[in-house]
Formats: C-alpha cells, sequence, structure tokens
C-alpha cells in the first residue's frame, strides 16, 4: 500500500494534467486479451463497460495499460512495448509520450484490480496466478527504471 500511495501522491498532477486536457473520456474500460478478436486480420475490441459510465470513464492510457499488462502478464513483454510505441507513433499527441510516467501507477492498478477479479474465482484461478499477479503490480511500483523504459527488455 504505500507504494501504491507513493505513485498516487507522485502523479497526482499529472493524472489530473491529463483530466483537463480532455484524455479521461469514456474508454472501453476492459481492455484486455479476451476483449479481442482478431476477424479478417483486424483486431476488434468487444465486451466493453457498457454498464457502467463511471467505471468506463478512464484515462485512455489507463484503458491501454490493461493491455498492456495483460501482454506482459502472459510472457509478450515485447509485443507490450511494441504496442505502447505503436499507440504513440500513432496518436500523433507529445503529451502521450509524458503521460507514460503515469503508466506504471496504471500497470500496477490494473494487475492489482485482475487479482481481486481473480480471487472472486478462487475454483477458477490457481492461487499461484493470483501471487503471480501481484508481484507483477509490486514490480510495477517499485522500479524506476521501467517508467523510462516500459517493456523493453
Amino acid at each position: 500500500e504505500p507504494l501504491f500511495n507513493t505513485a498516487l501522491a507522485n502523479t497526482a498532477a499529472l493524472r489530473a494534467e491529463r483530466m483537463e486536457q480532455g484524455f479521461v473520456r469514456r474508454c472501453h474500460g476492459d481492455l484486455h486479451l479476451r476483449n479481442i478478436v482478431v476477424i479478417d486480420g483486424v483486431p476488434t475490441l468487444f465486451d466493453a463497460l457498457e454498464f457502467d459510465e463511471t467505471l468506463a470513464t478512464i484515462d485512455i492510457l489507463y484503458d491501454l495499460a490493461f493491455l498492456l499488462m495483460d501482454l506482459d502478464r502472459h510472457g509478450t513483454r515485447r509485443a507490450a512495448g511494441i504496442v505502447l510505441d505503436r499507440y504513440l507513433d500513432v496518436s500523433h499527441d507529445p503529451r502521450h509520450r509524458e503521460g507514460v510516467a503515469v503508466m506504471p501507477l496504471f500497470l500496477a492498478t490494473r494487475a492489482a484490480v485482475r487479482a481481486v477479479v481473480a480471487l472472486d474465482r478462487p475454483s477458477q484461478v490457481p492461487v499461484q496466478h493470483i501471487l503471480e499477479t501481484l508481484g507483477l503490480a509490486a514490480r510495477y511500483l517499485r522500479s524506476p527504471s521501467e517508467r523510462g523504459r516500459l517493456f523493453q527488455d
């Protein structure tokens, strides 16, 4: 918890600035690997958070963080880096590059949420998986080197 609280405090100004700049808006809200399918060679998103406007109104990088965390959790850290780099290139907005400073918090939060959801399904999710996901959340918060070079091996 202290790491999380520190990360919250350290990124408060940047998160508020991103909200003022319009980067907090209605998003998919549940953007992970199980909610993406490739149809005719095109990745297609489905099963968005449609039932709760508040839960789906988030920073767009927080939305992306769920996919990046999920790719990393599945051992495809390089793919997560490619997705992040491609997103930053396509956005053509330097403020997203500045926003990457809050990504460790977003990734850790998404990993923690994944672990909590898994705890609700103990018969379906092995305890080891839950512990690994919580460890991933802690790693995102602890590693200052990650902040400057997310997902690079």
